[in-house]
């Protein structure tokens, strides 16, 4: 019997702050696959800089749940407010000083 290409497991790579449970890991698996409609293979990876959640790429996708990469897009967001507040606030004017009377 051979092998459609629905038939052979999509890579899945999935990174954790810490060591997940065989059970979130195969959570992870039944969601992704029905997701996607065919089976996956999981590979997890800790990496302790995404602080906290997962990060998860699929072929060329990449789902970005963690926790470092929600406080990039704060910072980024708040650099972009902070750049567009700046650039409505109008310098102060120079006053011209008052003559006074003799």
């Amino acid at each position: 019997m051979s092998q459609t290409a629905s038939d052979i497991p999509t890579q899945v790579t999935a990174r954790y702050a810490v060591p997940p449970t065989d059970d979130e890991k195969r959570t992870l698996a039944e969601i992704i696959s029905s997701y996607l409609g065919h089976p996956v293979s999981v590979v997890s990876e800790i990496d302790p800089a995404i602080i906290g959640g997962i990060w998860i790429r699929i072929g060329d996708q990449v789902i970005d749940g963690s926790l470092a990469g929600r406080l990039e897009m704060l910072r980024h967001h708040l650099r972009a407010q902070t750049r567009i507040a700046a650039s409505t606030i109008s310098p102060p004017q120079p006053q011209t000083p008052t003559q006074s009377e003799p």
